[in-house]
């Protein structure tokens, strides 16, 4: 397969560039982890970041099936030692072997998978680490419920649940049956003019993430006081927290700037500081907007999520740097894509289906 992908890359770099002697301007080769082009300093293609995603552009369709390309939102260089200074370094372009496959799939198989690796199997060669804070975006319709539900029974699974559900949906309606998550949701009050949702929910949650932060402190603490130095919470022999807020931009609609204000902070302070001490955020809004998430929020969701229609206006916030729109090879509901920080192998923007159950229900 090797020999066929480099004879597929130079055909399509003869396509891409006509004027270039490809034999002598480009070498290729093939690595387990992606893929090295190698151009020659001084020929006749300028040698510049976007030639580096130009040249991706075409190989990420070109190579499909046989690899999935991901979208670096860097242009990735790598040294070639012992070489002539000219092709001494590479445009570095990671992979994945095979084709991403939509998982079809139950709770009971993901709960399982999630307790033995502490993963969510969000497709075939796509793992979610549950121990990074997570952020999901995608206007109505695009399946980000859908999702938010398979990960709340995985979580409910390997922890504690805290649920902020400030419209009553599918979140708070599965909360309703599982007694041993903490549901904070609106006050529905009745009167002459019928049932109305109560303007005090703001200040519920900021006290309840006000004890959060000292649980915070008091496991930072503990962990403190351990001989170790490069310890985890689990340790301490305590569970992870998972704080899960959906729809988080409506939760501060009609809410004073103060109450507003402290919501943020106490967000910020939870989202750089918490992850240590086993308290995950997972945040659930349409758009990543400025005046929906603080910046600060934002640069520590570890898993970046954006399903449904990919455009400008929707990715500027989760994926400022991102100019192209990745290849998107899945269909179906559910489609998007996903960037997973600090992960050796998946360095890129990564097109991702969300997996279908075929059986509703928590199966504890």
């Amino acid at each position: 397969d090797s020999e066929k992908i480099i004879n597929q890359v130079r055909k399509s770099l003869r396509i891409l560039f006509p004027d270039s002697n490809s034999a002598g301007d480009y070498d290729v080769i093939v690595q387990s982890s992606g893929l090295l082009v190698v151009p020659r300093i001084g020929s006749s293609v300028a040698i510049t970041s976007d030639f580096y995603y130009k040249i991706l552009s075409v190989l990420e369709v070109t190579l499909w099936p046989t690899v999935q390309l991901q979208h670096p939102l860097v242009m990735q260089l790598k040294s070639l030692p012992n070489r002539e200074w000219n092709m001494s370094r590479a445009f570095f372009y990671p992979w994945l072997i095979g084709a991403s496959q939509r998982l079809i799939t139950t709770d009971k198989e993901e709960i399982q998978f999630a307790k033995r690796t502490n993963r969510f199997r969000l497709m075939s060669n796509v793992l979610i680490p549950l121990d990074q804070h997570i952020v999901i975006t995608g206007q109505t319709g695009s399946g980000k419920s859908y999702l938010l539900k398979q990960l709340l029974s995985v979580f409910n699974t390997l922890g504690t649940v805290i649920l902020v559900d400030g419209k009553l949906s599918d979140g708070a309606r599965w909360a309703r049956n599982h007694s041993n998550v903490e549901l904070i949701k609106p006050k529905i009050s009745s009167g002459s003019t019928g049932s109305s949702i109560g303007g005090d929910l703001l200040e519920t949650v900021n006290d309840r993430l006000n004890s959060l932060e000292a649980e915070m402190y008091s496991r930072q603490e503990m962990l403190f006081q351990q001989n170790e130095i490069s310890i985890s919470y689990k340790i301490l022999n305590v569970k992870p927290i998972f704080l899960v807020i959906d729809e988080l931009a409506a939760l501060t609609i009609g809410a004073s700037r103060q109450a507003k204000q402290d919501f943020f902070d106490h967000l910020t302070r939870l989202a750089l500081l918490a992850r240590e001490a086993g308290i995950i955020l997972v945040l659930a809004l349409q758009q990543a907007r400025n005046d929906a998430i603080p910046t600060a929020v934002r640069a520590q969701m570890g898993i970046k999520i954006l399903l449904g229609s990919l455009d400008r206006d929707n990715t500027q916030f989760l994926f400022p740097s991102l100019d192209a729109i990745p290849f998107l090879p899945v269909d179906g509901p559910g489609k998007g894509i996903i960037s997973i920080a600090g992960s050796t192998k998946y360095k890129g923007i990564l097109p991702i289906a969300t997996p279908t159950t075929i059986n509703e229900g928590d199966q504890r």
